[in-house]
């Protein structure tokens, strides 16, 4: 999934005083993130998770970038996000409170750590994955796509379907419902979205900004779903 959705999700679900994470609350973040897509803003940088920087400094990712509307000084981004980060973090806890965030309440059998998903103890957590939960959750709880049959392209608008595609995830879309259904709260995460990519476009043209491996965003039909048909664009 790309670093646009996570990084918002990892400082929701993150104390700043303390700098413990919280796994339930990331899930439940990072699938309301999932409403939104970067083929929604800039259809040319489709299939882009934002992992390796080198990417993102062609002319070609520039161009789309600055096409989207969203181009705007990293000071800017990082203005935004700390005048909202609060406001989502309570709208969390509101969520928490109403429903198990647990990690057996939202049936979640991965280890998800801040670092990322952990395969297994032996191996180190990966920032660039989701685990086969997320990457079903973040796909499936959702209608809209422009191409329903394989759910890989959205240009339009997404939004969570009324049931889960399978009863072992209806927790965690129900999770999610509430949370996005909070006042401000969709709009505050659009936000979030929007300037997270400016941030990580404007942070890539750093000289020691890492790239990292990755398999690709699973909901752009890499990782997991590599093997599904991809839209025609």
């Amino acid at each position: 999934m790309c670093k646009f959705h996570k990084d918002v999700a990892r400082d929701i679900a993150t104390t700043p005083e303390t700098g413990a994470f919280d796994a339930g609350k990331y899930a439940v973040a990072l699938v309301a993130m999932a409403h939104f897509r970067i083929e929604q803003y800039a259809p040319a940088l489709f299939t882009n998770d934002g992992f390796n920087p080198k990417t993102l400094t062609t002319p070609e990712a520039l161009k789309a970038l600055k096409d989207s509307g969203l181009e705007k000084p990293l000071a800017q981004t990082l203005a935004f996000r700390d005048a909202h980060i609060r406001a989502l973090k309570e709208a969390m806890e509101l969520t928490a409170k109403s429903c198990d965030l647990s990690m057996q309440g939202l049936n979640i059998p991965d280890i998800l750590t801040k670092d990322g998903y952990q395969h297994c103890a032996s191996m180190a957590p990966d920032v660039t994955r989701n685990g086969p939960f997320l990457d079903e959750a973040v796909v499936q709880l959702f209608k809209g796509y422009d191409d329903e049959a394989v759910k890989t392209w959205a240009k339009g608008a997404l939004s969570l379907a009324e049931e889960a595609h399978k009863p072992q995830f209806e927790a965690i879309r129900m999770a999610a419902e509430f949370f996005v259904s909070q006042p401000g709260v969709l709009d505050t995460l659009r936000g979030m979205f929007e300037n997270t990519v400016a941030r990580v476009f404007e942070e890539a043209k750093a000289e020691d900004a890492k790239a990292l491996k990755s398999d690709g965003c699973v909901m752009c039909g890499h990782g997991s779903r590599a093997d599904k048909n991809r839209p025609k664009l």
